[in-house]
Formats: structure tokens, sequence, C-alpha cells
């Protein structure tokens, strides 16, 4: 019988069973893996620090835009609370 090679979810119905790791003993599957892992870093890094950047670039129109949406928010959020204050629990 074969037996892959990994670790394995084990379950009631063995036909069932998953590999949850790749094989530690197949290079280009790890170098493959490692590759995509340190592609994702560098895409992450670079988006977060372009959109760092463009915040602070317009900082100014953050801040306005902050202060506009925040009473709608504080307003609805209070609304939410009176009504759920007024509800009767059933116990």
């Amino acid at each position: 019988m074969y037996q892959p090679k990994g670790v394995f979810a084990m379950t009631d119905n063995p036909t069932k069973s998953k590999v949850l790791m790749p094989d530690t003993h197949n290079r280009s599957q790890l170098g493959l893996l490692r590759g995509r892992k340190v592609m994702g870093f560098i895409a992450g890094f670079i988006l977060t620090t372009l959109g760092i950047t463009l915040v602070l670039q317009q900082w100014e129109s953050v801040v306005l835009a902050f202060k506009a949406f925040i009473g709608p928010v504080l307003a609805v959020a209070g609304l939410v609370i009176l009504f759920a204050s007024t509800l009767k629990h059933h116990d």
C-alpha cells in the first residue's frame, strides 16, 4: 500500500486522510513554497509602504474625511444603543 510522505490528518476513513505538509525531501516543492512566501512578503511590504505614503501625502484630506464621517457614525451608534436598550429580553 502506498504511504505518502509528510504530516497527515488521519480520519476514520483512511481514503479521506489528507497530507497537511509537503514532503520535506522534495527540494523543488519547498523552494517553490519559500519563493511564494518571499514574493508575498515583498509585495505586501511594497503595498504597505505605498499606502502609508499616500495617506501621509493627503493627511489634511484624511483628517477632513475622518471628521466628516465620525459624526454620523457616532449618531448611528447612539441610536443603535438606544434602540437596543428598549428591547425586552425574554428569559
